[in-house]
């Protein structure tokens, strides 16, 4: 019996012996090497633990996508203190053993911020606290915070205050900071200790090269340092504990946060909610640069603990009060409304700069037409846009009182697609949406969001995307004047960061947070829209620039069909607006009057001619009254470029009229008048010394005048021809499309000619095009064009989806309109991006002096303005 005893008895003595063991080293090595969390202040926004610092840049710069945010100043700047710290680590690898670096990110007063770097050493390896003092700089002075010392170090020309706690050294650039490290670290308050914080950092992956924790509320608050807009929002999440990982093109971060037992942060709600698909990404515009969405199954659960947050910050009663005015009011009552909803609710922009006239807000309900319904005492009017009513509502923060803050909208608009609600803050923002939805221009529809989509989860609860390539421009001028100065970089070195995202989706007890943030190396946007703007009604001219000297760009000047003008400056904004009596007739042209490089507008109506300053003001003594009433553009003429400029009318008399700038008769003006009808706007030229002015008819009676309107060249062969202009090339040689569906051709010294061309029609569309190396003949034939060489033979031939109207060439290449759509095509085919939507008035210059073409279009009373790439 002993025997037995002694062999069950031997085992577990022996497996004691070496739990007491395994126990007490473990106490010791509990007591010798400290946590360095527990340094850290538990204000912290964010916190980096770098576990492999000796490899940290190493790794870093051997991911693609890093490389690309180097392009960014404070980022390549950051890259440069990361090469020195692995440095740090290698060269001393014996003192730093564990290599593990934590860097925390704090709000440090009321208005600064701070870093604070702490790192485990090894105690054995150095004989003196003062050894790791000399390895970060040159010791200035010492002194004292709450019996610990702190010591001031210069370090390249910056100072560091440097602190310890056991085998941790701390230390920042900020005092403060360091102050703060050394009350936490005997302070009862830690961040292993905060419940939050704890049941998160248990989700880490040892394993994993850097691990981020970040306090969402904190983060906000340390946003708002930098903002000039802050950030009202401060219970909004707590403590999220990732796993960081930069691959080629994508940087992520996957853990966990935990609720809180009670409702105390935002996201709080989500417990017990289901994870739903983001389904809106199938209505709303691809141009969508942010995006706020949440899912949920149950959306009375959502507003009753939404206004337990509201309670909790002595809000709740002047939300009820409001909710109490709706229904007294109106007759319509949101906790019997919100019945109706489930799925999705949410907030977009598809402004690159986030204005408020794009953006939106949406919620999708059960059954449209019910929930419509039950909120018929809030419409107060209705209009309708192709098969889509636009209604108007009174309370213009509808989604925001219904599901909380972080939805705040002033959205009185609103249009029902597929069961979703969606609140615009004009009628026109609708109108856009719509018009890209029918179009299936759709967010789900777009390339590079595909691209990125499949490192989505497919559901969540919470859903934020945003374009850093779109808004990157945006955000930094939000930031402070100090700040956004060293935040440098090129737009076009961003561009291709198509996604930043952070996902919440509820799991039991905690909350997975995927972030990710997206290189799309396949990128290419060949077109790219800038700005929108609604205009009172349709426009029915070519969009006009004229140079604003003021701000050294051009200003886009237009007129609607109800014959108002608008100045639009290079970012959408409009700058006046005046109201005439009738149509401009052709085009605005642009003149320095003064001869002072101050530049104003001329143009003319059927009786009259303008003079207008960038400000939008008559110049003195004007409009005058024409000489003749007139159905033809005005003609603008500087010869030499000295400003001595003439105004050429052709008049209803069938007399052209010359006049100076002040709109006075010019005197030795030789014209003489016939009764052959000019029916264009007069064209000059000059071919050597000479200059030319051609005065076109139907016919070859077409003239080319001298400078003094006497006659210099006539044509004497009667030949009838089309409807369109023609066109002069360097040379002086004039060609126009017969009635017979000829090409004539007309010289300088009077002698003209006729060539027959395959497929070329009476109503053929004809240009030259002479921007390249050799000059080429362009002609279309109903949705069909043909290009030629100088021998006249077809080098390209293609074929359009409809019937040309219009042909243009720019040095981007051929530019084709139809019935509803505009073409830019170049050698190798139609440009990508093409062919967009188009009333086809438009016009195309590099209005702001970035060196990108832009391309200003017309569509439904809209103005677009598309950048286009190189």
């Amino acid at each position: 019996m002993f025997s037995k005893i002694l062999k069950i008895a031997t085992p577990i003595i022996l497996i004691s012996i070496i739990l007491f063991i395994g126990y007490n080293s473990y106490k010791q090595v509990s007591k010798n090497t400290e946590n360095p969390l527990n340094i850290i202040p538990t204000n912290a926004a964010v916190i980096l633990q770098c576990n492999d610092a000796k490899k940290l840049y190493s790794n870093l710069n051997y991911a693609d996508i890093w490389g690309h945010l180097r392009n960014i100043s404070i980022i390549d700047s950051i890259n440069y203190q990361i090469q020195e710290i692995s440095s740090f680590y290698n060269q001393n690898s014996l003192i730093f053993k564990s290599h593990t670096l934590f860097i925390s990110f704090h709000k440090v007063g009321a208005n600064n911020s701070g870093l604070l770097f702490t790192s485990n050493f090894e105690r054995k390896a150095i004989a003196s606290n003062t050894e790791i003092n000399a390895l970060l700089g040159n010791l200035v002075k010492e002194g004292e915070y709450n019996n610990q010392p702190i010591f001031e170090l210069q370090h390249k020309g910056y100072l560091l205050f440097v602190s310890f706690k056991g085998d941790i050294v701390f230390f920042s650039e900020n005092k403060m900071l360091v102050e703060d490290a050394i009350r936490a670290s005997v302070a009862e308050d830690k961040l292993l200790l905060n419940p939050s914080f704890n049941s998160a950092y248990k989700t880490i992956s040892k394993s994993a090269e850097i691990n981020l924790f970040f306090n969402y509320n904190y983060l906000i608050k340390y946003t708002n340092i930098f903002t000039n807009k802050p950030i009202i929002n401060s219970d909004f999440s707590g403590w999220t504990a990732t796993d960081l990982s930069i691959k080629k093109k994508i940087i992520t971060a996957n853990g966990f946060s935990a609720f809180n037992n009670s409702i105390i942060n935002y996201t709080d709600i989500f417990n017990n909610q289901k994870a739903e698909s983001i389904n809106i990404v199938n209505i709303i515009p691809e141009n969508t640069s942010l995006l706020l969405s949440i899912g949920f199954n149950n959306a009375k659960q959502l507003l009753d603990q939404k206004n337990k947050i509201l309670q909790q910050q002595n809000n709740f009663w002047s939300w009820d009060k409001h909710r109490k005015l709706v229904r007294d009011s109106s007759n319509v009552n949101y906790n019997e409304f919100i019945n109706e909803l489930q799925g999705e609710v949410g907030i977009f922009n598809t402004s690159a700069t986030q204005s408020d006239q794009q953006q939106y807000a949406f919620f999708k309900s059960k059954n449209s037409i019910t929930a419509s319904s039950l909120i018929q005492g809030l419409i107060t009017d209705r209009r309708s846009y192709g098969q889509y009513s636009i209604n108007k509502i009174r309370d213009a923060n509808i989604t925001a009182q219904l599901f909380g803050d972080i939805f705040n909208s002033t959205t009185p608009y609103f249009i029902t697609i597929e069961d979703y609600f969606i609140f615009g803050s004009t009628i026109a923002s609708l109108e856009h949406l719509i018009d890209n939805y029918t179009s299936e221009n759709t967010l789900s529809n777009n390339l590079h969001f595909n691209n990125y989509n499949s490192y989505l989860s497919s559901k969540s609860n919470l859903f934020f995307y945003i374009n850093p390539g779109k808004t990157a421009v945006s955000l930094k001028d939000n930031l402070q004047t100090s700040y956004g100065k060293n935040l440098n970089f090129s737009i076009d070195s961003l561009e291709k960061f198509t996604a930043f995202s952070v996902q919440m989706t509820s799991k039991k007890d905690l909350l997975l947070n995927n972030i990710n943030l997206f290189y799309d190396t396949d990128f290419k946007e060949a077109i790219k829209e800038e700005w929108f703007i609604k205009l009172d009604t349709n426009i029915s001219m070519h969009p006009q620039f004229i140079y604003n000297h003021f701000t050294k760009e051009k200003m886009i000047v237009v007129q609607n069909n109800d014959h108002k003008v608008f100045a639009i400056n290079t970012k959408g904004k409009v700058l006046w607006n005046i109201q005439l009596d009738s149509k401009i007739l052709g085009g605005i042209s642009s003149i320095d009057a003064y001869k002072n490089s101050k530049y104003q507008c001329l143009f003319n109506t059927e009786s009259k001619l303008y003079l207008i300053d960038r400000n939008g003001k008559n110049v003195d003594g004007f409009p005058i009254l024409l000489p003749c009433k007139t159905k033809v553009s005005h003609s603008l003429f500087d010869y030499n470029n000295t400003r001595k400029y003439r105004i050429l009318i052709v008049g209803d008399d069938n007399n052209i009229y010359n006049l100076d700038k002040k709109g006075k008769e010019i005197k030795g003006w030789r014209y003489k008048k016939n009764n052959k009808r000019i029916n264009r706007k007069l064209q000059t030229f000059r071919v050597g010394n000479k200059d030319y002015i051609l005065a076109q008819r139907k016919n070859n009676n077409t003239q080319l005048l001298a400078i003094n309107g006497s006659e210099r060249v006539k044509f004497e062969k009667e030949i009838q021809f089309n409807e369109n202009s023609i066109s002069i090339d360097k040379n002086g040689t004039l060609y126009a499309i017969t009635n017979e569906g000829k090409l004539w051709r007309g010289t300088l010294d009077g002698n003209s000619s006729q060539l027959t061309l395959p497929n070329l029609t009476t109503k053929s569309l004809f240009a030259i095009d002479e921007t390249g190396e050799e000059k080429q003949f362009i002609y279309t034939n109903n949705n069909m064009v043909f290009i030629l060489n100088t021998n006249f033979e077809t080098i390209h031939s293609f074929e359009l989806n409809n019937n040309i109207t219009n042909l243009e060439i720019n040095n981007r290449g051929l530019i084709f309109t139809n019935v509803n759509e505009l073409y830019l095509w170049n050698t190798d085919g139609v440009v990508e991006g093409f062919p967009i939507t188009s009333d086809g008035y438009f016009n195309i210059a590099d209005i702001d002096n970035n060196g990108k073409t832009n391309l200003i279009n017309t569509k439904n009373g809209f103005i677009y303005n598309y950048e286009l790439a190189d």
